[in-house]
């Protein structure tokens, strides 16, 4: 439900509705392009969005759960996570970096939800489903590692580099364009840059036009 623009008091572009709007812009493209292209190829070019949408989302989500198999019971246990992440206020970047790490450190990730014991119902369902595919661990770990980056460029961040910059030092600009340009490697020497932000960050709103 998060909305990005502060304009937009109806919600048209919020997050989950992001599908819905790419959709109307190539309609919109589509329109425009009718005094040179039929307009019943158009409206069949318009009809492969949804199902390729729907076909590339699930593949990635399998990828970020270190999933293999395009099953409904591979689909629930995905769906299932998100209301509790909500719930909890869990980190979506820190928890799928970590769920690689599941099987064998359950608790780093089981502490950060308050309802723990509604998370340990979900990771046992979910550590079940992954050992029927039988994947082998180590590669399914730097899979999953692969598809979920480690670094993310957090609000407070820019905040930081934006404010050395002003002062005339570009370092913090720099640094993070070199920790961004590889954000699924470990990097330890940068882990501070893969922390929950701290709580003044909280007081940061940006707005898609910022």
């Amino acid at each position: 439900d998060f909305i990005c623009n502060h304009s937009d008091y109806h919600g048209r572009y919020a997050f989950k509705e992001q599908p819905d709007i790419a959709l109307w812009n190539l309609s919109c493209l589509a329109q425009a392009l009718t005094p040179l292209v039929d307009v019943e190829q158009l409206k069949e070019s318009l009809a492969h969005f949804n199902p390729m949408f729907s076909q590339t989302y699930a593949d990635l989500m399998l990828k970020k759960f270190g999933l293999k198999n395009r099953t409904q019971e591979n689909a629930n246990i995905m769906q299932q996570i998100f209301p509790l992440l909500e719930k909890n206020n869990v980190d979506y970047t820190i928890f799928f970096r970590q769920l690689s790490h599941l099987a064998r450190e359950q608790n780093q990730l089981r502490d950060m939800f308050v309802d723990r014991e509604a998370f340990d119902q979900w990771a046992n369902e979910f550590l079940s489903i992954v050992q029927s595919e039988k994947a082998d661990p180590a590669q399914r770990k730097v899979d999953m590692d692969n598809a979920n980056p480690k670094f993310i460029l957090r609000n407070y961040l820019a905040q930081q580099a934006i404010e050395k910059a002003q002062a005339g030092d570009f370092s913090e600009i720099k640094l993070l364009r070199k920790i961004l340009s590889q954000p699924f490697s470990e990097q330890p020497e940068h882990d501070d840059y893969a922390q929950l932000p701290p709580d003044w960050a909280s007081e940061i709103a940006v707005s898609c036009s910022s």
